[in-house]
């Protein structure tokens, strides 16, 4: 297994990169929640103020909803950056297990893709500890956090990801499909570039950058992070 260093490129593109997966650009990601059933159980607001927000993460969080406090964090994540909600979203991992029980993993994920974009967070560890679980998301889980799962294993910069991003590329999904391909960008070792070549060569991308017609960001990252991969 390969795990570079964390890089000051690496989070400046990580903070890209969440701006790509969980706020739109080219990916066309929409402000809203994630499906018609949750919309009416939860109270989703991008525009609500730190304090509203970091309300609702404490009230969901006590009352272990845990698919609204998930919307609350992306909330979170649309808004200024807080060292109050990040405070939160600490403790809350590190009681992960405890009196109030087990953590799903989409919350876990959520919780992390936060954490990694604020000043201060020792990302590195951050994600050593989490890994396991940020994985088995990044293979197993649904749509939105796929890419939020992928997101955050784009930071490792590992080649024991590589196939988790193939076979994101492969998958049925937009938005996993782009942040698989700028992750493998973000890798850019000897295998990354290889599996890149071939990403970027597939069907699937190919009808993604048509799609996108000067709209799309993916040829861009690559030029800027992998330019290797272009030959």
């Amino acid at each position: 297994m390969e795990l570079r260093s964390y890089e000051p490129r690496t989070w400046c593109s990580l903070a890209t990169f969440v701006c790509v997966v969980l706020a739109g650009c080219d990916l066309r990601v929409s402000d809203v929640p994630r499906d018609a059933a949750s919309a009416s159980l939860c109270v989703y607001d991008a525009a609500a103020s730190e304090p509203v927000i970091r309300s609702r993460i404490e009230r969901e969080a006590s009352n272990g909803n845990y698919p609204c406090l998930e919307q609350q964090i992306d909330a979170a994540k649309q808004s200024a950056q807080s060292p109050f909600i990040a405070q939160q979203l600490t403790q809350l991992l590190a009681a992960n297990g405890g009196a109030k029980g087990v953590l799903p993993d989409s919350t876990i994920v959520s919780a992390v893709g936060y954490l990694m974009i604020q000043p201060g967070t020792e990302s590195g560890n951050l994600i050593a500890r989490h890994v396991e679980v940020v994985r088995r998301v990044a293979m197993k889980g649904d749509e939105h956090a796929k890419s939020s799962a992928i997101a955050i294993l784009s930071a490792r910069r590992s080649d024991e990801d590589i196939g988790i991003f193939e076979a994101g590329v492969a998958s049925q999904s937009e938005r996993v499909l782009a942040s698989s391909v700028f992750a493998l960008a973000q890798n850019c070792s000897p295998s990354a570039q290889r599996s890149l070549v071939t990403a970027l060569k597939s069907p699937s991308v190919d009808a993604y950058l048509r799609k996108y017609r000067e709209r799309e960001s993916l040829t861009t990252t690559v030029k800027r992070d992998c330019p290797a991969a272009l030959g």
